[in-house]
């Protein structure tokens, strides 16, 4: 997924608070701008810059055409006054301005200029670092500071866990907002990803990483195995341990499972004596 890195929006964000905060507001997260406690100005998580009483910060209609920019604008406070900003200031007319639709990162389908009221613009499939209400809004179900981050259980998300990409889950696979298996399951081999046991050839998964049979060297005869030295008779065959090649009559030194691979009835330690 193409995103913007966190520190980046957050880097933005800030210049933009710092410039509300210079006109005495305050940049706060809200839903829909209805929020009195967002004080003299609120942003959706959108991106659309509103006043307190849920209105559109005021500007000089002229401004429209050029996009808001320039022009003698309105400037209001939360008491109905003039907000103290300086004329010096040029083309950011208002602390909306300032907020234009752009001042904050669209995701993939979706849009810049918000939602309905409660609801994060790129809801329920927000990526990282874009801005949120709830965990609801996240692909990764984890809204942090009115912004998506990290799943809490990444890097070793189990299947079906929320994620926003493949390195949140123990899978290493990432499909539709959800930790899936990984593409190898259920053979996978040792040194893969994997989410459970069942991923792995070897029915073994330690860490997120498939490694040897808990049985290996000597798993029986139709034990999950990855490969032949898994195997007691040193034979894995479609991914599980079958009976030496040579049985019934591998002779005195090559691998048995039992008796009955050797020829001299008799097998020791996994070798024909």
């Amino acid at each position: 997924m193409n995103r913007e890195p966190t520190r980046t929006v957050r880097a933005r964000v800030g210049l933009l608070a710092a410039l509300v905060a210079a006109a005495g507001g305050s940049l706060t997260a809200c839903s829909a701008g209805l929020d009195t406690s967002c004080g003299v100005l609120c942003v959706e998580p959108g991106g659309a810059a509103r006043a307190a009483d849920g209105g559109v910060s005021a500007k000089d209609p002229g401004d429209a055409a050029a996009g808001g920019r320039g022009g003698d604008a309105t400037r209001t406070s939360a008491d109905g006054g003039p907000a103290n900003v300086d004329s010096t200031v040029g083309e950011v007319a208002t602390p909306a301005d300032a907020l234009a639709a752009d001042a904050l990162p669209a995701t993939d389908g979706g849009s810049a200029e918000g939602g309905d009221a409660g609801e994060s613009y790129c809801s329920p499939s927000c990526d990282l670092g874009d801005p949120c209400l709830s965990n609801g809004d996240c692909a990764s179900n984890n809204c942090v500071g009115s912004f998506c981050g990290d799943p809490t259980c990444a890097p070793h998300c189990g299947d079906n866990a929320a994620c926003d990409q493949d390195t949140d889950c123990a899978s290493k696979n990432c499909s539709n907002d959800q930790c899936a298996p990984p593409d190898c399951s259920p053979t996978c081999d040792e040194g893969d990803s994997c989410a459970g046991n069942g991923d792995c050839a070897s029915d073994n998964c330690v860490l997120s990483y498939c490694v040897n049979p808990t049985c290996a060297p000597a798993c029986g005869n139709a034990h999950a195995c990855d490969q032949d030295a898994d195997c007691a008779s040193m034979n894995c065959d479609g991914y599980q341990c079958a009976a030496p090649q040579c049985s019934p009559g591998c002779s005195p030194g090559n691998p048995c499972q039992d008796a009955s691979d050797c020829t001299s009835q008799k097998c020791v330690a996994h070798y024909c004596q």
